[in-house]
């Protein structure tokens, strides 16, 4: 019965399953080692960031929005740009 079906199966097992997951693992331990041995990525660089705001008819939603800009906490730059289409309620 059961005991018959894993004598059967464990062949197929072992061609298959086993390589496939000693791949995956030896994946893991190359990633992890790399992980260890990179230098930390505490870089000074911080890139300058635009963000275009468009206004149609949204009037004080508008201000909600740069105010929102304005508090993000991001250490770099951040270039507020709205673009108005003319309309009567902005």
């Amino acid at each position: 019965g059961l005991s018959r079906l894993f004598y059967m199966l464990f062949p197929l097992f072992l061609m298959f399953e086993l390589p496939l997951m000693i791949l995956v693992m030896l994946g893991v331990l190359r990633w992890f080692t790399r992980r260890r041995s990179q230098v930390p990525r505490n870089s000074l660089y911080r890139p300058r960031v635009s963000c275009i705001i468009t206004c149609y008819s949204e009037g004080m939603d508008v201000q909600t929005t740069l105010l929102s800009l304005c508090e993000q906490t991001y250490q770099g730059h951040i270039e507020m740009i709205p673009v108005v289409d003319g309309a009567t309620m902005n």
